[in-house]
């Protein structure tokens, strides 16, 4: 695919009308729908759903004057950016969402001036619904009935969301109903007031501590929360607000203590009580989720809550490995036989396995690194060396940015210390523990495209805009100098890019697994172009919006003119 792939001027051994025939005669024939958002301004939008099989119907209004508010979710970190495979907040188009594995996303709005707020949600299919709205509250009405984010478990099933006068709302996003309302949503009062930042949504249960310093855990599908609180040997209580809660949702470590520089740590699974972890009572950090911390988490648990990170900070942050099945011992990852002393900043910790990988070092001298248990003793490899391969490890000479997986590649971008101008971009392979830098004077950052199935490509803007493979990060194209390649889309089993020639001219480039590639239409003031789920090619321009669709002629939407503003909330698009 490589080669067949080297640059956007490559030409394919395919006739180009075979081929573009060809793209839309293997989709399923489903029922799907478009939904979009149009107006005037991005504060009155309305929203509409458009049959994606049905030639000439009219779409039908869902929703009418909404403004689509900035969403914010609980357990935000800044390794979740790139990755499909969590829930994740995300800015496209000017509108922010919350994009869940399964192609779905969540939409926040108010309507009407703020008379009635509301989430919507885009499922896989297209066809948009409304899954919670209430009237505004306070003495004007206007007020925001809930609370200022939401939570969602990491398989996007199940929204939780407080009320801002107390209780909680349990929603289902998967389509399913709750037996004791019989719809999807369930209203939950809650014995105490929860803090907003600390609810976090699993697998089964929901987790959320209160301001009287407890830690509650609930079921989701049905009954009252739980109060799991701890005894300890004090009068004095502190709870920490943050909780950390594992991939599989079924597992959370929380901190409690008299105070903050005696905290504990302690496990509470989806049944029984709360266990308290072998470390000393000391001074922890929480995790530190966006948006109020840094998102570089300081507690954190892998998927099957196997492996903890923690963090002890009662002289300097010294960071540290626990198995949490209790067969191997705690690896303090920052002592001086590792790292030389004093060395304890980290940046974008996060889980591979029970791999953990991070850049530590200095304030802007670091290096990546792997940290794993072992029965025959811990191991901690360097993965890039610019300090040095060999323990104890000095300072390195990185300032990183971002961070992103391709199957076992971990693609990283930096800064070198010795000229902050110069950002390159570095792939790890963590099979082979080697590293290499594959582009240097990066002018942006990583940007990932979507998909309706699978991983999403990954675009490095440069003099030559390079496209990266979501699932191997091995290089894909590179677009001769001053043509921009927009996110990639992804349908079922062919990809798209918008070549922007001109700022006013777009070529559509599809390739395909097995390196075939072929130009398109040239598309003339090209706003947003997507893939539906039936692999069907959606153009949206300034003249209109155009789909390629199996079976079916290249055909014009029954749309209006276009207004200022037309997004298309479905499918795999930017």
């Amino acid at each position: 695919m490589g080669t067949a792939l080297a640059t956007l001027t490559s030409r394919s051994p395919m006739n180009t009308r075979l081929l573009l025939a060809a793209l839309f005669l293997a989709a399923p024939s489903l029922a799907q729908s478009l939904t979009f958002v149009e107006g005037n301004s991005l504060v009155a939008l309305d929203v509409h759903v458009l049959e994606e099989g049905k030639v000439g119907i009219d779409s039908t209004m869902l929703l009418q004057d909404i403004e689509i508010l900035p969403i914010e979710m609980t357990g935000r970190s800044a390794s979740q950016e790139l990755r499909t495979d969590v829930a994740r907040r995300d800015l496209r188009q000017g509108l922010y969402r919350l994009e869940l594995p399964g192609s779905s996303r969540l939409f926040e709005y108010r309507r009407l001036g703020g008379l009635q707020w509301g989430y919507l949600l885009v499922p896989a299919s297209g066809e948009a619904r409304v899954v919670l709205e209430r009237p505004g509250i306070g003495f004007s009405g206007l007020g925001r009935p809930f609370a200022d984010r939401v939570s969602v478990d990491h398989n996007g099933r199940t929204l939780c969301v407080l009320a801002a006068t107390g209780g909680m709302h349990v929603v289902r996003l998967d389509g399913t109903t709750f037996p004791s309302t019989g719809t999807p949503e369930r209203f939950v009062a809650l014995p105490n007031t929860a803090v907003p930042m600390s609810l976090m949504v699993g697998d089964t249960h929901a987790f959320y501590t209160t301001l009287d310093n407890r830690i509650w855990r609930m079921a989701l599908a049905s009954g009252a929360p739980v109060d799991c609180t701890p005894t300890i040997p004090t009068t004095t209580v502190r709870m920490k607000d943050e909780i950390a809660l594992s991939g599989d949702g079924r597992t959370a470590v929380f901190l409690y203590g008299a105070n903050n520089d005696t905290l504990r740590l302690f496990r509470l699974n989806s049944t029984g009580a709360a266990v308290q972890l072998p470390p000393p009572p000391s001074r922890y950090e929480e995790p530190g989720y966006l948006p109020e911390g840094e998102g570089n988490l300081r507690l954190i648990l892998n998927h099957d809550a196997t492996r903890l990170f923690y963090i002890d900070g009662v002289i300097r942050d010294e960071s540290h490995l626990l198995d949490l099945t209790g067969v191997l011992g705690d690896l303090q990852i920052t002592q001086d036989a590792i790292f030389q002393p004093y060395i304890g900043i980290h940046i974008l910790p996060t889980f591979k396995g029970n791999t953990l990988i991070a850049s530590i070092g200095d304030p802007d001298n670091m290096d990546w690194f792997a940290a794993d248990l072992a029965p025959t003793g811990n191991v901690v490899r360097n993965l890039t060396g610019t300090g040095s391969f060999a323990q104890p490890f000095p300072a390195g000479a990185l300032v990183p940015s971002k961070l992103s997986f391709a199957g076992d590649v971990a693609m990283i971008t930096d800064l070198p210390t010795a000229d902050l101008t110069r950002q390159t971009l570095r792939s790890i392979n963590l099979l082979t523990n080697t590293s290499a830098v594959v582009y240097q004077d990066l002018p942006g950052t990583l940007v990932a495209g979507s998909a309706t199935t699978g991983e999403p490509d990954i675009v490095v803007p440069g003099p030559g805009d390079r496209l990266y493979s979501g699932s191997t990060g091995g290089l894909l194209a590179q677009s001769p100098p001053g043509v921009r390649i927009a996110p990639p889309v992804a349908a079922s089993w062919y990809r798209a890019i918008d070549a922007r020639i001109t700022p006013d001219w777009s070529v559509i480039a599809f390739y395909l697994a097995d390196g075939t590639v072929v130009f398109g239409p040239a598309v003339a003031r090209l706003r947003q172009m997507t893939v539906t789920h039936m692999d069907s090619l959606l153009l949206n321009t300034d003249h209109g919006c155009i789909l390629m669709a199996e079976h079916q002629p290249t055909r014009e939407l029954p749309l209006s003119p276009a207004p200022a503003v037309r997004v298309f909330l479905s499918g795999a698009g930017g």
